[in-house]
């Protein structure tokens, strides 16, 4: 693969050395990429790029154990791979199923944080500089349309951006179709596997790659390029808006107590006002189907409303009122100081000790490990609130704690019953759910605290 000559790179070569330089700058060839390798057309080819073009990579594939033999010939074929052309690679094996059913997730869901999981520790441990995924345009269509029709707003149409700042992840193959992918990997006398459940149709993202897009394209030839230049026109929307929302927020939403006001008419007076106020919406978990619902209080009587999970959207008089559905009553908040050992709340008890670093880390639901060296105390013991987000174990990106509730679809009353573990403003458990990643156990930890749930009878 490093043999060729700077003659011989292709089209595809050349375009791609052009694309690093322009869109990604802050790499340069002193520099060590880790690549997320399948040993699939996508990242065999991707690997090649790169090294072809000057890049210092290290490979890094996982074993999810979920395609038995066939999931063992892709290892070996990536063990292989990397011994040929003389590249460090990292292999692990992980039990994805189990895994899924600790944390009540779908297998994709699953095999995304146990992936990302281990990509960030080897980052950290191996002093590497960025991650590279193989994802392509077609990845980029099927990203959108997932997310189109599962309802979402400009954010979720815009698709996945080329680099990822916070992960120090560049996605250098966005801007080639998967044709063209498989047409280099010809050129290039490539080898690679073929993952069997990608001919699956029972998966979301396989049915709109098999069956959507084909049909689209059999009527319009030139749709997926059209659509990856409206996502790009949306890219650059979506920072406009944001922007945008932030200025008019200071004006239409005001806050009263622990309320909310939006002047009627003032806001009417907005452009595509009724987008606007879907914006300033966001915050309080109104759903995209009561939008319309929302919008119709405007000309209903005083004292109408729209109920969410936890807040109404009230008609008074000139304003619509925001107000929370358990305005008072609420349980208080607990504080737990350093040293302490327990604490009894509504739901339970909390049973808290600091210990060294365990050797295996447990599956129970009911017990959170926590990196000692990241906690600031007092710590809060609290309901969650609507406006709570944060960052799943494994994962990069923060989640809105009644999204994920719903993703794992606990009931209204489990909804209400639900308690956080708060330290420095920031979320660390979700008692009897998940840790936030940014207080996970790591390689660099040292000391940890315990704290196990003992829930009421």
């Amino acid at each position: 693969m490093g043999q060729r000559s700077e003659e011989s790179l292709t089209d595809m070569h050349t375009a791609f050395q052009q694309i690093m330089a322009a869109q990604f700058p802050f790499v340069q060839r002193q520099h060590t990429i880790l690549l997320a390798i399948s040993g699939g057309v996508d990242s065999v080819v991707l690997a090649n790029l790169l090294v072809n073009a000057g890049f210092q990579i290290k490979l890094a594939h996982m074993n999810f154990q979920l395609r038995g033999e066939e999931s063992l010939r892709d290892e070996q074929f990536v063990q292989d791979f990397a011994k040929q052309r003389n590249l460090v690679c990292h292999i692990k094996r992980v039990d994805t199923r189990s895994f899924m059913k600790q944390y009540n997730m779908g297998v994709q869901e699953a095999a995304r944080v146990l992936r990302y999981q281990w990509f960030e520790a080897l980052m950290h441990n191996r002093k590497l500089d960025y991650l590279a995924t193989a994802h392509h345009a077609d990845d980029q269509l099927e990203t959108v349309l997932w997310h189109f029709f599962r309802g979402t707003g400009i954010n979720g149409l815009k698709g996945m951006d080329a680099y990822s700042p916070k992960q120090k992840l560049i996605r250098p193959l966005l801007s080639f179709h998967k044709d063209a992918i498989l047409a280099q990997a010809k050129n290039d006398g490539l080898v690679f596997v073929e993952d069997s459940s990608n001919a699956d149709s029972d998966y979301t993202r396989n049915f709109f790659r098999n069956e959507v897009l084909p049909l689209i394209e059999s009527r319009m030839p030139q749709a997926k390029q059209q659509a990856l230049q409206t996502i790009q026109y949306l890219q650059d929307n979506a920072i406009i808006l944001k922007h945008t929302i932030d200025q008019w927020k200071k004006k239409l939403l005001i806050a009263d107590g622990v309320q909310y006001r939006i002047p009627i008419l003032l806001l009417q007076e907005y452009p595509a006002w009724t987008t606007v106020l879907w914006e300033l919406l966001q915050a309080f978990d109104f759903t995209a189907g009561q939008h319309a619902e929302i919008i119709k209080l405007l000309q209903a009587d005083n004292s109408s409303y729209v109920s969410g999970e936890m807040y109404r959207v009230i008609k008074d008089r000139k304003h619509l009122l925001i107000a929370p559905i358990k305005a008072s009553g609420d349980p208080q908040t607990l504080l737990i100081e350093a040293g302490q050992t327990s604490i009894s709340f509504p739901l339970g008890e909390l049973l808290i000790q600091q210990t060294a670093v365990p050797k295996e880390i447990s599956a129970d639901p009911m017990l959170a490990l926590i990196d000692a060296s990241v906690l600031a105390f007092p710590l809060l013991l609290r309901p969650w609130r609507v406006g709570d987000y944060f960052y799943p174990l494994g994962m990069r990106k923060k989640k809105k704690l009644s999204r994920f509730f719903g993703d794992i679809k606990l009931s209204r009353t489990e909804k209400e019953q639900a308690w956080v573990i708060e330290s420095n403003k920031k979320i660390v458990w979700i008692l009897g759910h998940r840790i936030d990643d940014r207080f996970k156990i790591t390689t660099q930890t040292n000391q940890v605290v315990q704290i196990r749930f003992k829930k009421n009878a």
